[in-house]
């Protein structure tokens, strides 16, 4: 799993599992420190930099 620059996800976020890997990153479940609502989060690599996009888990759109 890539690493974050930031430690303000990991600081609310905890990673449970890798889920799968796609052409523009990987996809990875975390659970929400505070409530314990369990998210799938997208990790996004390029050259320039990596960026967290996050989705909650069972949610359509």
């Amino acid at each position: 799993m890539a690493r974050h620059d930031s430690c303000a996800f990991t600081d609310h976020y905890e990673f449970v599992r890798a889920i799968g890997r796609g052409s523009y990153g990987q996809v990875a479940l975390a659970r929400h420190r505070p409530t314990g609502a369990e998210v799938a989060v997208k990790v996004q690599e390029n050259q320039k930099r990596g960026w967290v996009e996050s989705k909650n888990e069972g949610t359509s759109g």
